[in-house]
């Protein structure tokens, strides 16, 4: 006998892809804490039911899966970045979800819950710089011209290829020294723009967060969006297109 027939659809809402399923068994939650991922659902049909789970961490170069009968808890690999859970009865996909991490997004978007954990920010610095990580040794926002222009080759290079994180309050050899600085993210943010605006053409998107690590030392992460208008250049100091390179 087949399964009862309901309703499809498709939807994106901030980069999250939400599908009403043609069965009685639906996901109600997914939960991404870290690495950890939560899942909430309708008992029905329960012992017929697989997953299908592809995911992927851009910041690690990282991509993994997990194909075994459903459960409510999984332990991922790492914090993903992106993920894609397809839930099968027999050969039929019953329900799917896709999420694909913006730090830009509330914390909850219908389904879905995401995270911004300590853990995850270890497990980003413990992997060391790479093609879409930057570690900045700045404590403060008294700046030299010299680490301007180093933060600026930065914000080019990322916004030249795929995006990135700078991460300030951490060395180049991964110890977390802190932000020092007693100010506020939104002034943290107003001076960098004022940096982008003067020192970099086209003007570069990016967000401002900001963590307390277990030691209580303070972060601040820079999210360097992708750019749509490439080459983009420094305009002060000295002058030149960056790429990111290995």
């Amino acid at each position: 006998m087949g399964l009862p027939i309901k309703r499809q659809q498709e939807d994106m809402f901030n980069g999250i892809m939400f599908f009403i399923p043609l069965s009685d068994f639906i996901v109600t939650k997914l939960e991404i804490i870290g690495n950890k991922l939560d899942l909430t659902y309708t008992d029905s049909l329960n012992s017929q039911i697989r997953v299908k789970i592809y995911y992927e961490n851009k910041f690690l170069n990282s991509i993994n899966s997990i194909d075994e009968s459903i459960k409510r808890n999984y332990q991922l690999e790492y914090p993903p970045t992106y993920l894609n859970l397809m839930i099968y009865n027999n050969d039929n996909i019953v329900d799917k979800l896709v999420f694909d991490f913006d730090p830009r997004q509330s914390p909850e978007k219908g389904r879905i819950t995401f995270v911004l954990t300590r853990e995850y920010i270890e497990s980003l610095i413990q992997s060391g710089e790479n093609t879409t990580i930057e570690f900045k040794g700045l404590q403060n926002l008294n700046w030299t011209t010299a680490q301007k222009d180093d933060l600026t080759e930065t914000f080019v290079s990322f916004a030249n290829i795929d995006g990135g994180i700078i991460i300030l309050g951490v060395s180049d050899d991964k110890k977390i020294i802190g932000f020092k600085q007693a100010i506020s993210a939104a002034e943290i943010y107003k001076q960098l723009v004022d940096l982008v605006y003067n020192w970099c053409d086209p003007t570069i998107d990016f967000i401002v967060n900001e963590i307390d690590m277990h030691d209580g030392d303070r972060l601040v992460l820079i999210h360097v969006n992708k750019g749509n208008n490439p080459p983009y250049m420094k305009v002060a100091g000295r002058t030149g297109t960056y790429l990111r390179i290995n």
